[in-house]
């Protein structure tokens, strides 16, 4: 059986490597390569791969999964688990591709990954994992309601965004001490790191999905992630990373965070780029905008 992922679009192939890189490109490959992270992600890197062909089979997918006991036990917990909200125990990797459909299990493998890779424990990765499991699922109302079609890539930008932030934690010295910044909407969150270090978690964060095989347009909306504006991103990146802002801002306002969203001038002015961006107007917008903010309330209550 020949599958395709809704919604998703990977690179044809890997990047080839960059010649002339800057200083911060070379410590962010520095970095990457001192981590190891990219050995320890290898199956997101070549079901990217895969799923970038026509040819791509559903067994040979879930062959490539089973393959890797310790993932297949972490998928269990996973596929289980609210965030993917299966009524019905899976005890097998066939009954989660089943049950869960194609797309659904793909991101449920690639949060089990990442889950392996970065740790589960401790303040910087429940920080990490709370934040970008709540934005992920905001990108992925957003779209529903703003931009159908781009679910999935919106669900994988909300978890990719900050991705870098639990490997810098480990291997950058004193990064602790920023990370609160690093998982807010801090504007000068990036610029603090730089000042710091030469490179910031945005830089990694794109680079790391680059080299697993993301679709360029969800690599390049990410180091605009700090900023209220979608003007300075590519085009093409521009409707996913208004729906990570717009996700962004509504979940700061119902955590408490900010007392109200779009008053502000820089508010408004990203409230007209998202209508550009989706190609509809700003009081679709709100009104869009206040349905997501009320599902989100029900979410977080039934959670």
């Amino acid at each position: 059986m020949t599958v395709v992922v809704p919604g998703l679009i990977f690179m044809s192939q890997q990047a080839a490597p960059q010649q002339g890189l800057t200083e911060a490109e070379k410590k962010v490959e520095e970095l990457i390569e001192r981590s190891g992270i990219l050995a320890r992600t290898r199956v997101i890197t070549s079901l990217n791969e895969r799923f970038g062909q026509v040819d791509c089979a559903q067994e040979e997918l879930i062959r490539q999964v089973e393959a890797d006991k310790e993932l297949v036990a972490k998928l269990m917990v996973v596929a289980n688990s609210a965030w993917f909200g299966s009524r019905t125990k899976i005890t097998k990797v066939d009954e989660a591709f089943g049950r869960l459909g194609l797309t659904e299990f793909y991101n449920a493998v690639v949060v089990s990954v990442l889950r392996l890779a970065l740790g589960e424990t401790g303040p910087v990765c429940g920080a990490y994992w709370g934040h970008v499991e709540v934005i992920g699922h905001m990108g992925e109302i957003a779209a529903q309601h703003l931009a159908p079609g781009l679910e999935p890539q919106a669900f994988l930008l909300g978890l990719l965004h900050d991705v870098a932030v639990p490997m810098m934690s480990r291997h950058v010295t004193d990064y602790a001490y920023l990370v609160d910044d690093a998982l807010s909407s801090n504007p000068a969150s990036p610029d603090t790191e730089i000042e710091c270090y030469g490179f910031n978690h945005a830089q990694v964060s794109m680079a790391l999905a680059r080299k697993w095989g993301f679709a360029p347009e969800l690599c390049t909306a990410i180091p605009y992630h700090h900023q209220a504006t979608l003007a300075n991103a590519p085009a093409a990146s521009r409707p996913l990373l208004g729906l990570l802002l717009l996700g962004e801002k509504i979940h700061a306002f119902s955590a408490g965070e900010v007392p109200a969203i779009f008053v502000s001038q820089d508010d408004l002015r990203l409230l007209g780029e998202a209508a550009a961006a989706f190609g509809t107007d700003e009081t679709t917008i709100k009104a869009a905008v206040a349905e997501i903010e009320r599902l989100y309330m029900m979410r977080q209550k039934s959670a």
